[in-house]
């Protein structure tokens, strides 16, 4: 796929989620991180897209890639999302990478609506639900 500057095999052992990997930089971070040998777990709001995505990294690197279906503005999906991933075992790394935007017109946000949404550069909403036994990490991907 790449070609890396890193050692193969260098994420082997290691269960990432990456919000947001369906598409665009969430998809290449997969693809990279599945080429190092990384189990990864995939979510967007379109199920079939990131479905589709995990099984042609899966297919092209080997490594396990499993695509759920999560729009992360919705805690009880996360929740959900989360137990089910737990099932096989701890992650040990979050890219937390999707966008929780919402339509509507500049003009009519308030100065908080940034405060009242989760977004990609909040990890709160996730680390809530990062089960102390990981003793993983968590990486936020800002956007400009």
């Amino acid at each position: 796929m790449y070609d890396l500057m890193f050692k193969d095999g260098l994420l082997k052992g290691k269960r990432i989620l990456i919000t947001g990997g369906g598409t665009g930089l969430g998809e290449v971070m997969t693809e990279a991180y599945a080429q190092l040998g990384a189990e990864v777990y995939i979510c967007g709001r379109r199920a079939g897209v990131v479905e589709e995505t995990a099984k042609r990294i899966t297919d092209a690197t080997g490594s396990k890639v499993t695509g759920i279906g999560c729009d992360i503005r919705v805690s009880e999906a996360v929740d959900e999302m989360i137990a089910r991933i737990w099932e096989e075992g701890a992650l040990t790394g979050l890219v937390n990478n999707a966008a929780g935007n919402f339509i509507s017109r500049t003009k009519d946000l308030s100065p908080k609506a940034s405060t009242r949404f989760p977004t990609s550069s909040s990890a709160a909403h996730f680390t809530r639900r990062w089960p102390a036994e990981s003793a993983g990490s968590l990486r936020n991907k800002r956007r400009a």
